[in-house]
């Protein structure tokens, strides 16, 4: 039985199942916005767990880590001193989307993933120190991997 939505692990489970969901209905479907639902989901995830204990496990991994684990990564746009693990980078993520310091790049009318890059800053993106970016098809395959550690976690980690 899957745990209630109210949790961190419920949520991120069924973000991870709309997600692929939402993948099959936008192969099938001309008119299905992916690039709309990817980001949905990206904010959602990133911003909706409370993490109860800061140095939960799941947080406290390297992104060199994740990257030699397949995980997709943000490529820096500027020199700014980057985030070293998922902890930090999900601070400077939920910092990022709560400010409102993202931007869409690339084709504005694509529907492809792959033609779309999101542009994430810790502040006004034009001034910010740090900031990086990830093509759309990145993107849903990191929110992916993100809700499955997340739904993996214990639920005294989350």
């Amino acid at each position: 039985m899957q745990e209630s939505r109210n949790t961190t692990n419920g949520f991120a489970a069924r973000a991870r199942t709309n997600l692929q969901l939402a993948m099959a209905s936008y192969c099938e479907r001309q008119d299905f916005h992916m690039v709309t639902q990817v980001v949905n989901s990206f904010v959602g995830i990133v911003m909706v767990p409370r993490v109860r204990d800061p140095q939960a496990a799941f947080l406290s991994v390297s992104l060199c880590e994740l990257a030699n684990a397949g995980w997709p990564k943000w490529s820096p746009v500027t020199e700014g001193s980057a985030p070293q693990d998922l902890k930090e980078l999900l601070r400077r993520l939920r910092n990022s989307i709560s400010h409102g310091h993202f931007r869409f790049c690339g084709d504005p009318d694509a529907r492809e993933l792959e033609k779309v890059w999101v542009l994430v800053a810790d502040g006004p993106i034009d001034t910010a120190s740090w900031r990086a970016s990830m093509r759309g098809d990145d993107l849903y395959k990191f929110c992916v991997m993100l809700a499955e550690r997340i739904d993996a976690a214990t639920p005294e980690q989350t």
